[in-house]
């Protein structure tokens, strides 16, 4: 069984805010590449934080997740950040429901000691709502700042 999450005010809050350094709205599990170089690009930022909701058009219309491929979505989302996201994240995943539909949720945070986090091989940085590919001088930079005590 799938636990929903409850807290409605905080995803209806989430999704209100809209795309920004911190939170990524997809409409659906066909975009998950872009959600992962998303992710990937928001835990680079400072702050490091990040939340994909599938099931959210950018402007934040609420179009939901079909009910009955929850399961599996979970599965599928879990699948991909294992095998395209390095070094390893353990994000969270939720399930939520807004408006009578269900939404797909991946939260996580860059933990200390991780320095950066790649998506297929490549560095990305969150800017506001977009999504940066950074240069081997940038990558190395940020690298660098992160593990200079």
């Amino acid at each position: 069984m799938t636990d929903v999450h409850e807290r409605t005010g905080d995803l209806a809050g989430l999704i209100r805010s809209g795309e920004g350094q911190k939170v990524e709205l997809k409409r659906s599990l066909r975009q998950l590449n872009r959600a992962l170089i998303a992710l990937c690009g928001m835990l680079n930022a400072n702050g490091g934080e990040a939340s994909v909701v599938f099931g959210v058009e950018p402007d934040g219309t609420i179009v939901g997740i079909d009910p009955a491929n929850l399961a599996s979505a979970r599965r599928s989302l879990s699948r991909a950040v294992q095998n395209n996201v390095t070094p390893t994240l353990r994000p969270r995943l939720e399930v939520g429901e807004l408006d009578g539909k269900m939404l797909l949720m991946l939260h996580a945070r860059r933990p200390d000691g991780v320095s950066l986090y790649e998506c297929h091989g490549q560095a990305y940085i969150r800017v506001g709502s977009e999504t940066l590919r950074m240069s081997a001088f940038e990558r190395h930079a940020l690298t660098d700042r992160r593990q200079t005590p």
